[in-house]
């Protein structure tokens, strides 16, 4: 994902929110080009959203454009 600016530029929408009846959090990313949503949670002050990674799409360090140094 990324920061909200990141998201904003590339045509998301980046929701806050706190349904005011139950206090839940109902944050989101909605994609406008996708139409899609991404829910987010909040735990303390922080936003999170999970991930799914694919291990076909994880680089090696030989495919990356710079290496651990040390």
């Amino acid at each position: 994902m990324g920061s909200v600016a990141d998201r904003v530029d590339h045509k998301c929408r980046v929701v806050f929110d706190m349904d005011d009846d139950t206090g839940e959090d109902v944050s989101y990313i909605y994609d406008k080009a996708a139409r899609k949503m991404t829910k987010m949670r909040r735990d303390g002050n922080v936003w999170k959203v999970d991930a799914i990674v694919v291990p076909s799409m994880i680089m090696s360090t030989q495919e990356m454009d710079f290496s651990r140094q040390g």
